[in-house]
């Protein structure tokens, strides 16, 4: 069962969107799905670049829909001076404003944080930038990849050696999920004093913080008596089967030496090199080197059998179609399938968290661009002649 939206934890706060691809975009879709209303300023024409990325329908790409759930589309042109004074409109009845523009972009087009502040006192005002407000990179445009090769993940996904990127838009996604964080933070913050602040995230911050715990592990410590252990990523192997692969993480004494005796190592058992989680801790490269050759002369359904028998956690390496038509995301509904006006039947990711044992319902995915700008100038008092004037003048489209 679907919580209703009126239930949900953001349920009557607005949030505006100024952005383009995909950190800020991703952010306020997560606000939207636990309730938030959002509205996404998009320029007339082209609109957000990210709706030409990747595989499409009605010329929307299935990442700006991934990245676009649950929001109203209004087109405006912020270089027209109409257009800036209709985003403070719309800033002055907001709670959250949200914006991916590099710094000082907002600042010269007079949607600065101190100039909406002044209408709004209680806005939660959060700037996502590349690298910062400050250092020699302030003003450097960045993206996923960049963020990636400078963070650490490109130094982390690689091996033997060799440097390679995560193939997906993790840096930007974990931006935005910090994003998202931070501006429920700061809300809960206004309910204690009733004002907003201003908020400055940068990609590299949030992509370092993300990492960091278990990434950089070997750099944390950085005084005397440090003792060098196996470096955790190596844990991380999609092991080679017969006909497959599978991903094991056994961690328990139990979970060794049963391993050990399954593979024909069963001496390590006695070994004081291996028999202990603290002995092992410096070799694991190696056990998992012996283990990986005995998987190789198996089947992938004996090697996930032997796991559950020693029970193991483990699994085999799905590809992405049974990734979404496994049983077990089918038992929790954790793919939802819906009918769009404009893009047809789609699917998406079920919120991962139940709100009062309820999962938030499925929220559409925008589709033409400015699809709701009349709705939208209608609420701020704009009646039909002033509307179609605006759109005379190229202020506003959809």
């Amino acid at each position: 069962m679907a919580s209703k939206p009126d239930t949900l934890p953001l349920s009557g706060i607005t949030v505006i969107e100024l952005s383009t691809v995909v950190t800020a975009a991703l952010g306020v879709t997560l606000l939207c799905e636990q309730g938030a209303r959002g509205i996404k300023v998009e320029p007339p024409g082209i609109g957000d670049p990210l709706r030409y990325l990747g595989t499409a329908v009605a010329g929307v790409s299935a990442l700006f829909a991934n990245c676009n759930r649950g929001k109203e589309s209004i087109a405006l042109d912020l270089k027209q001076a109409e257009g800036v004074a209709i985003v403070r409109e719309l800033a002055a009845r907001a709670d959250v404003l949200i914006s991916n523009y590099r710094p000082g972009v907002l600042d010269r087009l007079g949607l600065g944080y101190d100039t909406l502040r002044a209408a709004n006192p209680g806005l939660v005002y959060l700037s996502i930038s590349g690298f910062g407000t400050e250092g020699p990179l302030a003003a450097a445009p960045a993206y996923d990849h960049v963020i990636q090769a400078m963070s650490g993940f490109a130094a982390v996904q690689g091996r033997d050696g060799q440097l390679d990127l995560v193939r997906t838009f993790v840096c930007d996604e974990v931006t935005a999920y910090t994003a998202c964080q931070a501006a429920t933070a700061a809300l809960f913050q206004r309910e204690r004093t009733g004002e907003g602040q201003r908020i400055d995230l940068s990609m590299l911050d949030a992509a370092l913080y993300f990492l960091w715990p278990a990434g950089m592990s070997e750099h944390t410590f950085t005084g005397a008596g440090v003792v060098e252990r196996s470096e955790l990523k190596n844990t991380y192997r999609a092991f080679p089967t017969r006909d497959g692969f599978f991903a094991m993480a056994p961690f328990t004494d139990r979970h060794w030496h049963g391993l050990f005796r399954a593979t024909g190592n069963g001496e390590l058992c006695e070994d004081p090199r291996y028999a202990t989680m603290a002995a092992r801790a410096t070799a694991l490269d190696e056990l998992f080197d012996r283990f990986e050759a005995a998987f190789a002369t198996m089947a992938t359904a004996e090697v996930e059998a032997l796991l559950r028998e020693l029970d193991i956690p483990g699994g085999r390496c799905l590809a992405l179609e049974e990734t979404i038509a496994h049983p077990q995301l089918a038992a929790t509904g954790s793919v939802q399938a819906q009918t769009h006006p404009l893009l047809g039947p789609l699917r998406s990711p079920a919120h991962p968290a139940r709100f009062g044992g309820q999962r938030p319902p499925p929220r559409s995915p925008l589709g033409a661009l400015g699809e709701h700008t009349d709705g939208v100038l209608g609420e701020l008092g704009y009646d039909a002649a002033a509307i179609a004037a605006l759109r005379e003048k190229g202020v506003a489209a959809g």
